[in-house]
């Protein structure tokens, strides 16, 4: 899979700088979703929703870099600039029934500590770290709570079997605990280093 959407992404980081030296114009992701359109019976893994959604990152992060192109995507582990593999998906593109997530035709079995059943999948994707791990990232729909600004979810790893995603290398996924007081002790610590700072500077 991570070979096939290194392909999509080279691919939109190759139209992205020819239409640029020839009409000195940005494609946004609508306009790669357009070119990549029929695609996918090429592909042997990935279908048309993570096709789009690689367009739609791609041109989102080369706006927010400010460049015509981005690297490369290398999918050779023996190459020293290597691209650890990725795959995004669309939201709704995977489904969870029995501890067992499902995408593109293909089961992860995941170590559900967390009741993911319970939540609705969003965006996300799959990972792999520098020792060759792969990791499920996904976004879930939780209920606002007015008490805080804002919840984010920490990482812990969980063994994923049934499938591989690149290189013979075994799937993990990602479960998700809260992580309020992580956050809160780091913004009180944030805010007294400030106060540290600006007693500092009356002082002087």
């Amino acid at each position: 899979m991570a070979t096939e959407v290194n392909t999509v992404w080279n691919y939109c980081n190759q139209a992205s700088r020819e239409t640029w030296r020839r009409h000195e114009k940005h494609l946004t992701g609508f306009d790669l979703n357009k070119l990549c359109t029929g695609s996918s019976p090429a592909f042997d893994y990935i279908g048309d929703s993570t096709i789009q959604e690689v367009g739609q990152q791609y041109a989102s992060k080369r706006r927010t870099a400010g460049k015509v192109k981005l690297k490369w995507r290398v999918s050779n582990p023996k190459r020293s600039n290597y691209s650890l593999g990725w795959v995004p998906f669309k939201s709704r593109a995977t489904t969870f029934k029995n501890s067992t997530v499902r995408f593109a035709g293909h089961s992860f079995h995941v170590w559900n500590s967390y009741g993911l059943q319970n939540y609705t999948f969003r965006a996300g994707c799959f990972t792999e770290d520098a020792s060759g791990r792969w990791y499920f990232c996904v976004t879930v729909e939780v209920e606002a709570r007015p008490d805080t600004d804002g919840l984010e979810l920490p990482y812990q790893a969980a063994p994923c079997q049934d499938q591989e995603l690149s290189q013979g290398r075994p799937a993990q996924v990602l479960d998700c605990r809260g992580q309020d007081r992580f956050h809160r002790l780091r913004r009180q610590r944030t805010a007294e280093a400030a106060h540290k700072r600006q007693s500092c500077e009356i002082r002087l």
